[in-house]
């Protein structure tokens, strides 16, 4: 199936931020009280969140496929990965405009079945300048992908361990209104989609990537990038270790059995 009519959709939407969406990030990333002035540095993950009448969610929790996002018919769904850059801070109380546009969809034959890669790509403005530009790797699988990683690497500089357990998985799908149910539905997320147990969010554990490396160098960033590499489940320890680089930092989480579950970057501002 040819999803070419896609490529070019776009979708605007405003948002508003404010107090309360950076007491919720702060409560999750485990702050006893509130860090930033302005929106925190991912925080733009929990607006603009989806509106989608309950009679159109689909059986996975997510809305049905087929309006922005191409009508793939493979029954997994997982942001892979992407890449995010900071203009400017996000102002608290001012409307956001954030424009979004399908720049590709690709389907491929791999050895584990067909995937669908879309990428999406976000511009938030305020007043009219960018604030904040960002690209989204979706991919669709048929659900026989493997959940093997490799190891991570030892020794980081910085490494900060938690547990992601069914509680923090559930608050941060609330945060960002996120329904899809491998996430705290675990009947579902083992009997329908394979998975060993509910699966952490890949936003989330690219989020709290991005608050260890704030918590090791506090200073600003001009550039985040994020590249899931295998699911990570809720329940077990993870791991966010940050290693220094010229120019800013890298981060990888990893589960207890050390496997890799996301590796990422961020450039000093």
């Amino acid at each position: 199936m040819s999803f070419d009519d896609w490529i070019g959709r776009t979708e605007t939407g405003t948002d508003t931020f404010t107090t309360a969406h950076n007491a919720r990030l702060a409560a999750i990333g485990d702050h006893p009280r509130i860090p930033w002035s302005d929106l925190a540095p991912l925080g733009h993950w929990t607006g603009f969140t989806p509106t989608t009448p309950q009679s159109n969610i689909d059986t996975d929790g997510h809305p049905r496929r087929g309006e922005f996002m191409p009508p793939v018919d493979l029954p997994q769904r997982m942001w892979a990965g992407g890449s995010v850059h900071f203009h400017g801070p996000i102002p608290l109380g001012a409307p956001v405009r954030r424009v979004s546009t399908i720049a590709d969809v690709t389907v491929k034959d791999g050895s584990t079945g067909r995937l669908v890669f879309v990428e999406a790509g976000h511009e938030l403005t305020v007043d009219g300048t960018t604030v904040l530009s960002e690209v989204q790797n979706i991919v669709y699988k048929d659900g026989s992908s493997p959940t093997a990683g490799v190891e991570g690497r030892a020794e980081p500089d910085f490494s900060r361990t938690l547990t992601p357990d069914a509680v923090l998985l559930f608050r941060y799908s609330a945060a960002t209104f996120n329904a899809h149910r491998i996430h705290y539905d675990r009947d579902y997320a083992t009997g329908v989609e394979g998975y060993p147990d509910i699966v952490v969010q890949g936003p989330l554990t690219a989020t709290l990537l991005l608050d260890a490396a704030s918590r090791y160098r506090r200073v600003p960033f001009a550039a985040f990038r994020f590249r899931g590499r295998a699911p990570m489940f809720g329940g077990k320890a993870m791991s966010l270790n940050v290693f220094d680089r010229d120019g800013g930092l890298s981060m990888e989480a990893v589960d207890e059995s050390g496997r890799l579950g996301m590796t990422a970057e961020v450039d000093f501002a």
